[in-house]
């Protein structure tokens, strides 16, 4: 099962009597993978109008009217459904012209030469450990070049080769 149909399952409120499938997923998803996804979802299902409530902060889905989430994390509920969608896997990422500028780090110690973008410097994030290349390799903290809990900033930060994430 692909994961265009995954959500069709998953979204069990949405029937041909009430066609409009409610979604509330962080703004990341929003803007990196959903909007990707649109395009197909619409040609294999025209009849649905989606309705994406894209938030930053940690969900509380007990008070959002969603026939879906779709979050890194989801506190343990009975009352809800969870699947797995996909897996995601934190990497450090740079633009071509940020590397030949700085260069590349081979270790986590030579990220204390590097410009470094924070999401939620000295949060606990509810997405999981954003900002786990502040503390690898180091007793100590990196202090951030910049701090930014905007994916669409962020990735525009990196694409501009303004820092390392």
């Amino acid at each position: 099962m692909n994961q265009l149909d995954k959500i069709k399952e998953i979204s069990n409120n949405a029937t041909e009597e009430d066609d409009t499938i409610r979604i509330v997923t962080t703004t990341g998803v929003t803007n990196f993978w959903i909007i990707n996804k649109l395009a197909a979802f619409t040609t294999l299902y025209p009849h649905y109008k989606l309705r994406i409530m894209a938030v930053d902060d940690k969900v509380d889905i007990s008070t959002h009217f969603a026939d879906l989430a779709i979050l890194p994390r989801v506190d343990s509920n009975p009352d809800i459904v969870q699947r797995k969608l996909f897996t995601f896997h934190t990497k450090l990422f740079a633009s071509k012209e940020y590397l030949e500028k700085f260069g590349m780090p081979e270790t986590p110690e030579a990220l204390d030469d590097h410009r470094l973008i924070s999401y939620y410097h000295n949060m606990a994030g509810h997405r999981g450990d954003l900002d786990w290349h502040l503390r690898i390799g180091t007793k100590q903290p990196r202090i951030p070049y910049l701090i930014i809990n905007s994916a669409l900033g962020l990735y525009e930060a990196l694409v501009l080769g303004f820092a390392l994430w």
